[in-house]
């Protein structure tokens, strides 16, 4: 039997998922500590979710370019309101 996963629009806060995604994009920010990260927009055939990679230098803004596929293991929440 083949087990399809569900996209990210069928997942609820407090789930744990593993999928792939396509960065929609990625915009650098400076944290109010002064360290550096990126606001990256995730998308799958379902819709989209936006993550925070914390304290990503010049390597993780090469590896997390738009465009990119990248495998997200992690907890669905909400922050400031926003699913993410």
């Amino acid at each position: 039997m083949i087990r399809l996963a569900k996209g990210i629009a069928y997942h609820e806060v407090g789930e744990q998922i593993e999928l792939f995604f396509l960065i929609k994009s990625s915009t650098k920010g400076i944290a109010s500590n002064g360290k550096p990260f990126l606001t990256l927009i995730l998308q799958d055939k379902s819709g989209e979710i936006e993550a925070k990679l914390w304290d990503a230098g010049e390597e993780e803004e090469k590896l997390y370019a738009a465009q990119n596929i990248v495998k997200i293991n992690g907890d669905v929440q909400t922050i400031a309101g926003k699913v993410s």
